[in-house]
């Protein structure tokens, strides 16, 4: 590797980046969500039905959130989605 990409790394291990999404990658979720989920049965259940790959990337949207305002949004968000069995980030004709 060359040295700018080795760099790179560096960086990114200094500030966090580089283990940014591993909360993701290993599905885990925010305490918050957990709680939501446990007070509505059917978010929950549509959630452990999810696909891992959906999940996951549900999962990057909430923790690359820039503020804790937005990740709470989209948590709440994909809670509510989740509960009528549709998935948060899916693009239909109405959006």
């Amino acid at each position: 590797m060359a040295e700018a990409g080795l760099a790179t790394i560096v960086l990114a291990k200094q500030t966090g980046t580089w283990t940014a999404l591993d909360q993701a990658s290993a599905l885990i979720v925010a305490p918050k969500m957990n709680a939501l989920f446990d007070r509505n049965a059917d978010a929950k259940a549509n959630w452990n039905m999810f696909p891992p790959s959906t999940k996951r990337g549900i999962l990057e949207w909430i923790y690359n959130a820039k503020s804790p305002e937005t990740k709470l949004k989209r948590i709440n968000e994909t809670v509510q989605l989740a509960a009528k069995n549709e998935l948060a980030l899916q693009w239909t004709a109405k959006n």
